[in-house]
């Protein structure tokens, strides 16, 4: 579990697990899954916390809970990834059920903006037809081509101009002293 490299997933690394779930929570349903990686980091710490605190040979204690602690990581990682996708969240936990039908259903709902944000933006607030501000902040489609542009442009000289003075700087060279 010490083993692995920055540059390739491995599966039995806990860095990587723990990683997974950092980074696939940022790119996706952020303010919903960060509960669930609360509440299972909450329940990991205490039975952890429980079990550093009876155990009296720390390589023991490494040992017995290396292996449950990456599983648990693990399966976090793909509750998130089933839970959290393509803008739903499929809730297993709250189930619906029918009496004519023994099967499980998940509750499965889109899932939106933050609350928080949409009103801070103004999301629930009608529109004034009249109101032309926006249109106007709005930079031309010439403006968004064009700034890219121009920067591309400008570090194309300045890094140019680098490489002509550092080609052009004398170089120092080594006196080679004979033994």
């Amino acid at each position: 579990h010490g083993r692995g490299s920055l540059f390739q997933v491995s599966d039995d690394s806990m860095w990587w697990a723990v990683t997974k779930i950092a980074n696939w929570i940022r790119a996706n349903a952020f303010e919903l899954a960060i509960r669930d990686v609360r509440a299972a980091q909450r329940g990991i710490e205490t039975e952890l916390y429980d079990m550093a605190w009876r155990a009296t040979d720390p390589d023991h204690f490494h040992a017995t809970t290396v292996e449950p602690l990456l599983a648990k990581w693990t399966r976090l990682f793909d509750k998130l990834v089933t839970k959290y996708r393509d803008g739903y969240v499929l809730d297993m936990d709250t189930t619906k059920t029918r009496d004519d039908d023994p099967r499980v259903e998940p509750d499965v709902r889109r899932h939106f903006y933050p609350e928080w944000w949409l009103q801070r933006v103004g999301y629930y607030t009608p529109a004034d037809p009249d109101d032309y501000s926006l249109v106007r902040l709005a930079p031309s489609r010439a403006a968004t081509f064009g700034i890219p542009v121009a920067a591309l442009f400008v570090g194309l000289v300045i890094g140019a101009a680098v490489a002509s003075a550092a080609a052009n700087k004398p170089r120092r060279s080594y006196l080679r002293v004979p033994l």
